[in-house]
């Protein structure tokens, strides 16, 4: 097998050597060795080779790429210039637009501030106008008269009360009622005055109460007279008259006002004892309110 290879090796070394010395021979071969000169000569071109369609279509073609290289280098110069513009301009308005968020967000304040103290001085107008109507108003009053048990006008039981005004202005009388009652229980019922009862003719009050009017005398009553157990439970505090009512009116600015009133008697004690027939206030904070 070496032998095959080194065999194969001379052949290829000996044809090369062949093919080398025939090419040297051949009168168009180029010469390589170290004897060789320039020949000066004239050579003329006969006729130019023609040009077809091809040769036309691609020097159109050059041209038509060229152009549109040209043009798309040319598009892509004006477009990157419109967006440094564009960008510039963009900046701009944003530099802008923080201006006008901060000047917005100075006038937020100073509304909210104006808002403020247009609140604050309406209040203080509302608070003037309140104390003025306050002032001028006219007020209502209920005293009540010290009670005779024993008092009896035929048949009935009698409370009598005065109602007293207070004021510089007119008022005006809408409704009012008065009761009182015998219960068992220390603390007076809970009040509700009847649809019935509200009406004018309870007090001795006019619908129109001018302005320092003179006191109301008015009175209320229970159609039957107390018997001698009843004084008598009524005088070991075993046994409680309650008077109670309202007063509604309204004063010149129209606004509606409410006098409650709620007392329960309290006799003098039996007895060697010191103390006075008297009534006292009762009943929830409520019962006894002007407003």
């Amino acid at each position: 097998m070496k032998f095959g290879i080194v065999l194969t090796i001379v052949c290829a070394y000996y044809c090369s050597d062949k093919l080398q010395a025939e090419a040297q021979q051949q009168p168009g071969a180029p010469l390589k060795s170290n004897d060789q000169q320039h020949i000066q000569a004239d050579v003329t071109v006969i006729h130019a080779p023609t040009r077809d369609a091809y040769d036309i279509t691609a020097f159109v073609i050059s041209i038509v790429l060229g152009v549109v290289g040209i043009g798309g280098v040319s598009v892509g110069v004006c477009t990157l210039v419109f967006l440094r513009k564009q960008a510039s301009e963009m900046r701009h308005q944003r530099i802008i637009m923080r201006r006008t968020l901060n000047t917005m967000r100075l006038q937020t304040k100073t509304l909210s501030d104006s808002v403020a103290v247009a609140k604050k001085s309406a209040d203080a107008a509302k608070e003037n106008v309140d104390l003025l109507i306050n002032k001028e108003r006219g007020r209502m009053f209920v005293e009540v008269l010290p009670f005779d048990i024993k008092k009896v006008e035929v048949m009935t039981q009698v409370v009598e009360f005065k109602v007293i005004y207070h004021g510089a202005t007119v008022s005006f009388h809408e409704s009012s009622t008065a009761d009182f009652m015998l219960t068992d229980s220390a603390e007076p019922p809970a009040f509700k005055a009847p649809s019935w009862l509200k009406t004018k003719a309870m007090f001795n009050i006019p619908s129109v109460i001018p302005a320092n009017s003179d006191t109301f005398n008015c009175s209320t009553r229970l159609y039957r007279k107390f018997d001698q157990y009843e004084i008598d439970r009524i005088g070991h505090s075993q046994s409680f008259i309650h008077f109670y009512g309202y007063i509604e009116y309204k004063d010149f600015m129209d606004r509606i006002h409410v006098t409650s009133f709620c007392y329960t008697w309290k006799p003098r004690p039996p007895g060697p004892t010191i103390g006075w027939d008297h009534w006292d206030k009762s009943g929830p904070p409520d019962a006894n309110l002007e407003t």
